[in-house]
């Protein structure tokens, strides 16, 4: 059973929050100071087999799938090769970086719910022997790579596997009391302790998702190759470094808001402090999506691969909202891998 003030605090609507906040500037800025700092609700969690499947293997498969095409794209691209090592590097690093994520916000109900169904254990199970199997496959390839590899693994990717760590904790500890005044207090009365983690703070998470998946794969396959390789500029008469590197990035940053369209009733009812949720609006959050892809367009209209990825893109915003099922998001996250397969068909009927 919730302490007196737990249930209350989770389960109040958030609307209704907002609109009293909006009465009074400086409880609107309380307000705001507040969604940085909450937990996942064991409400947002799910415990049907089905769900749980979808979120502890089949997102995490369907985005390594991602994350090998684009790591096998910019090794051919940059490289003029295809290196399977950094390839088999970033699709295992990304499966397990989601998988974790996923499997640790979720292992709480397996935990806490005794009537947990034998089909919904079997599942956390299978999640659990998969991250083993991937964490024991990436570090057979590790083995294989330079120690320059470990290294940029580390930086790169270090930070997912890190930005839902707690990290008021640390803070008090350095400082020797709370980051956020109140918090000690409001423990000592019993109610629910509040979390400030990187993944929660507004618009972090989706460019530290851009950047690590954009920047961090490059880094990656640059670590294994020859420094001897050739350059793209070489290689690739339709691409250069800086355009592909930004596209990418926004493309990915993107797709990460698409994500918190998807989850924008759980995030808006417990207070995750989302762009969609800060902006009260999923059709704000959508022109915004088109205006900066938009902008994509523009600057790289001569180049029709990221052309089609943008038009793609930009469609998905408008047919997806929170509505829509959570399996469809996935082909939102391929914008990208139907421009490589179009290059790719391309250079194939080149060669013929």
């Amino acid at each position: 059973m919730p302490r007196r003030g737990e249930e209350q605090d989770w389960c109040a609507p958030a609307a209704m929050r907002l609109a009293d906040s909006t009465r009074c500037p400086r409880r609107c800025l309380l307000y705001l100071s507040r969604l940085g700092r909450v937990g996942v609700h064991p409400e947002m969690l799910h415990r049907d087999a089905a769900a749980l499947r979808h979120e502890l293997v089949d997102t995490p498969a369907v985005l390594a799938g991602g994350s090998f095409a684009l790591s096998s794209f910019m090794s051919y691209v940059a490289f003029g090769t295809i290196d399977w090592r950094p390839v088999a590097i970033c699709a295992l690093s990304d499966y397990i970086a989601i998988g974790l994520d996923h499997y640790l916000e979720h292992r709480a109900v397996a935990r806490a719910d005794d009537a947990l169904p034998v089909r919904s254990s079997t599942v956390f199970r299978v999640a659990k022997g998969l991250l083993a199997a991937s964490a024991v496959l990436l570090l057979a390839v590790l083995l294989s790579c330079p120690p320059r590899t470990w290294f940029e693994i580390a930086v790169c990717f270090g930070p997912a596997f890190v930005w839902d760590v707690d990290v008021s904790r640390y803070v008090r500890r350095w400082v020797g009391t709370s980051p956020v005044s109140g918090t000690a207090s409001s423990d000592a009365k019993g109610t629910r302790r509040r979390i400030w983690s990187v993944k929660r703070i507004p618009g972090v998470k989706a460019l530290l998702v851009g950047f690590i998946r954009v920047y961090g794969t490059y880094a990656i396959i640059r670590s294994c190759m020859d420094p001897s390789s050739p350059s793209a500029q070489s290689h690739s008469d339709a691409w250069t470094r800086a355009q592909f590197f930004l596209w990418s990035v926004v493309d990915r940053t993107c797709h990460a808001v698409m994500e918190d369209i998807r989850d924008f009733p759980d995030d808006l009812r417990n207070g995750i402090p989302t762009i969609p949720v800060l902006l009260h609006s999923v059709s704000r959050s959508k022109w915004v999506l088109s205006f900066i892809h938009t902008i994509t367009f523009m600057a790289y209209h001569h180049n029709p691969y990221i052309a089609l990825s943008t038009v793609y893109a930009v469609a998905l915003v408008w047919l997806l909202d929170h509505r829509s099922s959570r399996a469809l998001y996935h082909l939102s996250y391929h914008s990208q891998t139907i421009a490589f397969a179009a290059y790719g068909l391309q250079q194939l009927y080149s060669r013929m």
